[in-house]
């Protein structure tokens, strides 16, 4: 495990070429040495299909998701799952404001066609200060809408709610709904924030300008459900709660609800050193930094405790 085994590639413009690979996916063939990898290249708008050791096998443009999708996942079939936003200025309590909508797509990767599986609206953004030439950012304490793939589908979940939603075909399948503890947003919260944002300050300036987005920015009625979803190779789904900059501890906690939407199976727990890409089985994956802020790949085995 950890052997250079293949490598592809190069910057540019050209056939098995990259100006910006920002996700790759497998798609399993007979065997491990037939699987397909496919690379989606935001800057060139362009799906990039590797076979091992082969090389490239074809590349397929998608020139209208050029610098506005990332990809969440491939399907069965080979057709990836895409998400593209679109904004919108408007006015919302009283301030200027961006509304941004997120179009999950279906893109298939051996020709330049695809199709819209669902829209939604991901998140509102305020203009800081009510300044005209000031930056858009969203209400304290708010949640983004968030999506994982999986082989048939997709999740999809508003951390403003204690909501999952299963889509299949662009249908809704199911939805997962629970009780959880109070999310409520107190004063003594935002004070909380604004007392280690404070701290964090390099200059007097940048704590006058934390000071005034404290007191002036709108705030969330409630904390964030969840951070992320992360759909594992059965089709899974593992949520991670919500990190709050005031409360961390360091730790990242994420609960795993069955693929059928019917139970909540597990807990996991690591620390905030590791960012997970993917779970197989009982192994993850996981991009690890270390104090020198250096990023190195890792394979973790999960293993069982017995709950406190």
């Amino acid at each position: 495990l950890g052997d250079l085994r293949w490598s592809t590639g190069r910057s540019g413009d050209g056939p098995g070429e990259f100006r910006a690979p920002i996700r790759i996916e497998s798609v399993r063939g007979e065997s491990p040495v037939l699987d397909t990898l496919i690379v989606w290249d935001v800057a060139l708008g362009r799906f990039s299909l590797f076979v091992e050791p082969n090389g490239l096998v074809r590349t397929v443009r998608a020139s209208e998701l050029a610098g506005r999708a990332r990809l969440l996942g491939i399907l069965r079939d080979a057709s990836a799952v895409m998400e593209r936003r679109a904004t919108e200025r408007l006015v919302d309590q009283g301030r200027q404001a961006v509304a941004t909508t997120s179009e999950i797509l279906r893109s298939d990767t051996s020709r330049a066609q695809f199709s819209t599986l669902g829209r939604f609206a991901q998140v509102m953004q305020y203009q800081e200060f009510n300044d005209p030439d000031g930056a858009f950012s969203p209400a304290i304490f708010s949640g983004v809408v968030r999506f994982s793939a999986t082989a048939d589908g997709f999740w999809s979940g508003d951390p403003d709610q204690t909501e999952l939603r299963r889509w299949v075909d662009g249908a809704l399948q199911r939805i997962v709904r629970w009780r959880g503890p109070d999310r409520t947003v107190r004063n003594a919260d935002v004070e909380a924030l604004g007392t280690v944002w404070n701290a964090n300050a390099s200059t007097p300036r940048n704590q006058e300008l934390y000071r005034r987005f404290i007191e002036t920015h709108p705030r969330a009625e409630r904390f964030p459900a969840f951070d992320e979803l992360l759909a594992d190779s059965a089709g899974n789904v593992w949520m991670q709660d919500a990190v709050l900059e005031h409360l961390d501890d360091g730790v990242r906690r994420w609960t795993l609800l069955s693929s059928d939407g019917t139970s909540f199976r597990a807990r996991l727990e690591h620390s905030a050193t590791l960012r997970l890409l993917r779970v197989t089985g009982d192994q993850v994956l996981a991009v690890e930094r270390d104090e020198l802020d250096v990023e190195r790949l890792v394979v973790f085995r999960m293993s069982e405790r017995d709950p406190e």
